[in-house]
């Protein structure tokens, strides 16, 4: 991710959709949301990267200093700024991710939540 960040990258995208990436141990009800939810973001609106709903990112200043957030819920505010980063034209990048999916403690996805956002 730091290699892209010093290559002009403004956002770098952690990606479980891409090779070398992966996601473990995931329920099948929420692979499948999260995995549909990325196709269609790649695919249909062209994002330009191939898991957009993925939190692991590193943002450039720029981006933090001149793109208001507006989403007031969860996570939303990563695939906001993801969105308006990509509108202004700013070089967006990804890396590879590996994701497991937690043993312990409560996981706060809430699709439901945030969905409408």
């Amino acid at each position: 991710m730091v290699e892209q960040f010093k290559n002009g990258c403004d956002i770098v995208c952690g990606s479980r959709f891409m090779p070398g990436g992966c996601m473990v141990g995931c329920r099948w009800l929420k692979a499948t949301l999260v995995r549909s939810s990325a196709f269609a973001l790649h695919h249909v609106a062209r994002l330009p990267t191939r898991d957009p709903s993925n939190g692991m990112r590193l943002f450039s200043r720029r981006v933090l200093d001149q793109i208001p957030i507006e989403s007031q819920v969860g996570f939303a505010y990563s695939l906001e700024l993801l969105v308006k980063s990509h509108r202004l034209g700013w070089k967006i990048g990804e890396t590879p991710l590996h994701w497991y999916e937690r043993k312990q403690g409560q996981s706060r996805f809430r699709v439901l939540k945030w969905l409408p956002q």
